[in-house]
Protein backbone atom coordinates (compact mmCIF):
# COMPACT_ATOMS: atom_id res chain seq x y z
CA UNK A 1 0.00 0.00 0.00
CA UNK A 2 1.49 3.35 -1.08
CA UNK A 3 1.51 6.38 1.22
CA UNK A 4 -0.77 8.36 -0.86
CA UNK A 5 -3.42 5.67 0.01
CA UNK A 6 -2.11 5.59 3.69
CA UNK A 7 -2.82 9.37 3.61
CA UNK A 8 -6.00 9.30 2.20
CA UNK A 9 -7.52 6.67 4.43
CA UNK A 10 -5.86 8.87 7.50
CA UNK A 11 -7.65 12.14 6.44
CA UNK A 12 -10.91 10.05 5.90
CA UNK A 13 -10.24 9.20 9.89
CA UNK A 14 -10.10 12.80 10.59
CA UNK A 15 -13.21 13.76 9.06
CA UNK A 16 -14.79 9.83 10.57
CA UNK A 17 -13.58 10.50 14.17
CA UNK A 18 -14.81 14.43 14.15
CA UNK A 19 -18.41 12.93 13.54
CA UNK A 20 -18.07 9.98 15.65
CA UNK A 21 -17.68 12.78 19.18
CA UNK A 22 -21.03 13.91 17.90
CA UNK A 23 -22.89 13.13 21.18
CA UNK A 24 -19.93 15.91 22.80
CA UNK A 25 -19.32 19.07 23.40
CA UNK A 26 -17.67 19.29 19.76
CA UNK A 27 -19.07 21.31 17.27
CA UNK A 28 -21.87 19.82 14.96
CA UNK A 29 -21.54 21.63 11.72
CA UNK A 30 -24.59 22.82 9.49
CA UNK A 31 -24.09 22.84 5.84
CA UNK A 32 -23.23 26.60 5.50
CA UNK A 33 -20.54 26.71 8.22
CA UNK A 34 -17.01 25.07 8.27
CA UNK A 35 -14.00 25.21 10.40
CA UNK A 36 -10.77 26.22 9.86
CA UNK A 37 -7.59 25.44 11.93
CA UNK A 38 -3.67 24.18 12.02
CA UNK A 39 -2.57 20.86 12.57
CA UNK A 40 0.94 19.77 13.42
CA UNK A 41 1.55 15.83 12.70
CA UNK A 42 3.96 13.66 13.95
CA UNK A 43 4.57 10.01 12.57
CA UNK A 44 6.54 7.36 14.55
CA UNK A 45 7.96 4.61 12.30
CA UNK A 46 9.72 1.38 13.53
CA UNK A 47 12.43 1.70 11.56
CA UNK A 48 13.13 5.36 12.03
CA UNK A 49 14.77 6.80 15.42
CA UNK A 50 13.22 9.90 15.22
CA UNK A 51 9.94 11.06 14.44
CA UNK A 52 8.66 12.62 10.99
CA UNK A 53 6.96 15.86 11.79
CA UNK A 54 4.69 18.28 9.43
CA UNK A 55 2.39 21.04 9.71
CA UNK A 56 0.31 23.20 8.27
CA UNK A 57 -3.57 24.38 7.72
CA UNK A 58 -6.86 22.32 7.32
CA UNK A 59 -10.03 23.65 6.24
CA UNK A 60 -13.44 21.10 7.33
CA UNK A 61 -16.89 21.84 5.73
CA UNK A 62 -19.41 19.42 6.27
CA UNK A 63 -20.79 20.03 2.61
CA UNK A 64 -17.67 19.84 0.88
CA UNK A 65 -15.10 18.09 2.58
CA UNK A 66 -11.13 18.48 4.00
CA UNK A 67 -8.65 20.75 2.51
CA UNK A 68 -4.87 19.67 4.08
CA UNK A 69 -2.69 22.20 3.58
CA UNK A 70 1.13 20.62 4.32
CA UNK A 71 3.16 24.08 4.08
CA UNK A 72 6.34 22.30 5.96
CA UNK A 73 8.61 20.49 5.12
CA UNK A 74 7.03 20.25 1.60
CA UNK A 75 3.96 21.97 0.92
CA UNK A 76 1.31 20.10 -0.55
CA UNK A 77 -2.58 20.67 -1.04
CA UNK A 78 -4.69 17.51 -0.58
CA UNK A 79 -8.88 17.31 -1.27
CA UNK A 80 -11.13 14.94 0.26
CA UNK A 81 -14.56 15.31 -1.02
CA UNK A 82 -17.24 12.68 -0.20
CA UNK A 83 -16.29 11.22 -3.64
CA UNK A 84 -12.48 11.16 -4.15
CA UNK A 85 -8.97 12.42 -2.97
CA UNK A 86 -7.16 15.01 -5.10
CA UNK A 87 -4.20 17.04 -5.15
CA UNK A 88 -3.48 20.43 -6.39
CA UNK A 89 -0.45 20.44 -9.02
CA UNK A 90 2.24 22.84 -9.18
CA UNK A 91 0.49 24.43 -12.01
CA UNK A 92 -2.53 25.08 -9.85
CA UNK A 93 -4.83 22.68 -11.65
CA UNK A 94 -6.68 19.82 -9.78
CA UNK A 95 -5.87 15.59 -10.17
CA UNK A 96 -7.32 13.41 -8.57
CA UNK A 97 -5.49 10.48 -6.85
CA UNK A 98 -5.57 6.89 -7.71
CA UNK A 99 -5.90 4.61 -4.91
CA UNK A 100 -4.57 0.88 -4.66
CA UNK A 101 -7.24 -0.39 -2.36
CA UNK A 102 -11.11 -0.24 -2.72
CA UNK A 103 -10.96 1.09 1.05
CA UNK A 104 -10.95 4.76 -0.03
CA UNK A 105 -14.03 4.36 -1.73
CA UNK A 106 -15.25 2.49 1.58
CA UNK A 107 -14.40 5.18 4.09
CA UNK A 108 -15.80 7.64 1.46
CA UNK A 109 -19.17 6.18 1.71
CA UNK A 110 -19.13 5.92 5.35
CA UNK A 111 -17.77 9.59 5.83
CA UNK A 112 -21.27 10.69 3.59
CA UNK A 113 -23.07 8.78 6.20
CA UNK A 114 -21.93 10.54 9.36
CA UNK A 115 -21.63 13.67 7.78
CA UNK A 116 -24.91 13.43 6.98
CA UNK A 117 -25.88 12.36 10.80
CA UNK A 118 -26.09 8.66 10.51
CA UNK A 119 -24.40 7.22 13.61
CA UNK A 120 -25.31 4.15 12.89
CA UNK A 121 -22.69 4.16 10.10
CA UNK A 122 -20.09 4.40 12.92
CA UNK A 123 -21.46 1.53 15.09
CA UNK A 124 -21.08 -0.82 12.70
CA UNK A 125 -17.32 -0.72 11.91
CA UNK A 126 -15.69 0.29 15.55
CA UNK A 127 -16.53 -0.45 19.04
CA UNK A 128 -16.63 2.90 21.10
CA UNK A 129 -15.14 3.48 24.70
CA UNK A 130 -15.74 6.86 26.64
CA UNK A 131 -13.01 7.46 29.10
CA UNK A 132 -13.52 11.38 29.62
CA UNK A 133 -14.86 12.41 32.77
CA UNK A 134 -15.67 15.90 32.31
CA UNK A 135 -18.54 16.88 30.57
CA UNK A 136 -16.74 19.49 28.55
CA UNK A 137 -13.72 17.39 28.18
CA UNK A 138 -13.76 14.31 26.09
CA UNK A 139 -11.50 11.21 24.92
CA UNK A 140 -12.79 7.93 22.94
CA UNK A 141 -10.97 5.06 21.86
CA UNK A 142 -12.21 3.48 18.40
CA UNK A 143 -11.32 0.05 17.75
CA UNK A 144 -12.09 -1.59 13.92
CA UNK A 145 -14.44 -4.21 14.40
CA UNK A 146 -12.95 -5.11 10.81
CA UNK A 147 -9.86 -8.08 10.89
CA UNK A 148 -7.03 -7.08 9.12
CA UNK A 149 -8.44 -2.95 9.33
CA UNK A 150 -5.19 -0.65 8.75
CA UNK A 151 -5.23 1.03 11.83
CA UNK A 152 -5.15 -1.09 15.24
CA UNK A 153 -7.35 1.82 17.48
CA UNK A 154 -7.86 5.76 17.00
CA UNK A 155 -7.50 7.94 20.09
CA UNK A 156 -9.34 10.97 20.03
CA UNK A 157 -9.78 13.97 22.24
CA UNK A 158 -10.49 17.62 22.42
CA UNK A 159 -13.73 20.14 23.66
CA UNK A 160 -15.17 22.18 21.13
CA UNK A 161 -13.34 21.34 18.85
CA UNK A 162 -11.52 17.90 18.18
CA UNK A 163 -8.14 18.69 19.48
CA UNK A 164 -5.87 15.52 19.54
CA UNK A 165 -5.92 12.18 17.08
CA UNK A 166 -3.49 9.30 17.55
CA UNK A 167 -4.14 6.55 14.91
CA UNK A 168 -2.02 3.34 16.15
CA UNK A 169 -0.90 1.19 13.41
CA UNK A 170 1.08 -1.15 14.82
CA UNK A 171 4.58 -2.26 15.00
CA UNK A 172 5.07 0.45 16.90
CA UNK A 173 4.17 2.82 13.88
CA UNK A 174 1.65 6.00 15.04
CA UNK A 175 0.38 9.06 13.55
CA UNK A 176 0.25 11.66 15.88
CA UNK A 177 -2.00 14.95 14.62
CA UNK A 178 -2.83 17.88 17.23
CA UNK A 179 -5.02 20.79 15.72
CA UNK A 180 -5.05 24.07 17.31
CA UNK A 181 -6.01 27.78 16.35
CA UNK A 182 -9.47 26.44 15.33
CA UNK A 183 -12.06 28.98 14.18
CA UNK A 184 -16.26 28.20 13.57
CA UNK A 185 -17.18 29.73 10.33
CA UNK A 186 -20.78 30.98 9.11
CA UNK A 187 -21.69 31.38 5.62
CA UNK A 188 -20.30 30.10 2.13
CA UNK A 189 -16.25 28.94 1.98
CA UNK A 190 -14.07 31.75 0.44
CA UNK A 191 -14.30 31.75 -3.17
CA UNK A 192 -10.84 30.03 -4.04
CA UNK A 193 -11.12 27.36 -1.64
CA UNK A 194 -14.55 26.71 -3.05
CA UNK A 195 -13.32 27.02 -6.57
CA UNK A 196 -11.33 23.72 -5.68
CA UNK A 197 -13.85 21.69 -4.04
CA UNK A 198 -16.11 21.80 -7.40
CA UNK A 199 -13.34 20.84 -9.35
CA UNK A 200 -13.08 17.35 -7.45
CA UNK A 201 -17.02 17.41 -8.21
CA UNK A 202 -17.75 17.79 -4.98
Amino acid sequence: MNRRTLLANGLLLILLVGTAAAETTLISLEDDQYISGEFSLERRLNHFEAPLRSHGRFILSAEHGLLWQTEVPVKQTLILSGRSLSRLTADGEVEALTSDSDRVGQYTQLINKLLNGDWSAIESRFHLEDSGSDTDRWHKTLTPDEQGALFQRIEISGGRFVERLSIHKGSQNRDRIEFSDQSLHDGPLPEDIRTLFTATGS
